[in-house]
């Protein structure tokens, strides 16, 4: 599954890159910002795949290139040295500066035609994954164990015994905290529903608020998320952004 940040103060233009996007066979999650501080963020919390950026966030502002700025600064970042980014702009010709500074994948000139925009994200989706993945290691009884942390749908702490719950097995190990294991894993994808149990949400298939329930992909068992930290697990859910496609 992957991740794709749409950056664009306007609303008529994040709702027409929705809707492309939505038309696609790619499964994805998107982040649909429209504040630079909110999309540093989202950034820095998660793994992105693919950036849509307008150059300009400030229209009032006739000096106003944020959207470069965002992508300047993004590119500092060692898991998005070579992230590909779409520009979208008004402006004339801010192509040469973009493609040779930035790296960008493409540019887009606004007013843009719905195939052209598609043709370009399916291009860019098809790339292959720039960041590698996270391997957890964990120490039991002698024995080393490792996970990747692409394969962990969800994780449950009962009395110290972390119990590791991937697409294929259960993994028990001994003297692991939930506040432990969120220290090591150190991914934005994975957020506690409750004070024992952590869940990955690139599996989360339906969230029951009202109820109180996570159904995870692929699992039998509800996760029940906890009363004390339902809030903040809206929160960190909606902080993210995330739209599953």
């Amino acid at each position: 599954m992957k991740h794709i940040m749409v950056l664009d103060d306007k609303q008529n233009y994040r709702e027409k890159v929705r809707k492309i996007i939505e038309s696609l066979e790619e499964k994805t999650y998107v982040f649909y910002i429209k504040s630079v501080s909110k999309a540093y963020e989202v950034a820095e919390n998660n793994k992105i795949d693919l950036f849509l950026v307008d150059i300009v966030l400030q229209p009032g502002n006739p000096s106003d290139v944020s959207g470069l700025t965002f992508v300047e600064n993004i590119r500092h970042m060692e898991r998005y040295k070579y992230t590909p980014v779409i520009l979208m702009s008004e402006l004339e010709d801010p192509k040469l500066y973009a493609f040779r500074e930035l790296r960008c994948f493409s540019y887009i000139h606004k007013p843009f035609e719905n195939k052209e925009l598609q043709n370009e994200l399916q291009s860019a989706l098809e790339l292959p994954v720039a960041h590698t993945k996270t391997r957890m290691y964990f120490r039991n009884e002698g024995v080393l164990y490792f996970v990747n942390s692409d394969d962990i749908v969800y994780v449950e702490v009962i009395k110290r015994k972390l119990f590791i719950y991937t697409t294929s097995q259960r993994l028990t190990m001994s003297y692991e905290t939930a506040k432990q294991f969120m220290q090591k894993m150190d991914d934005g994808r994975f957020v506690r529903c409750s004070r024992f149990v952590i869940v990955n949400m690139d599996y989360i298939e339906r969230v029951d608020f009202t109820n109180r329930y996570v159904q995870m992909k692929g699992m039998e068992r509800m996760l029940e998320i906890g009363t004390a930290i339902k809030e903040r697990f809206k929160e960190e859910l909606a902080m993210r952004g995330a739209i599953l496609n």
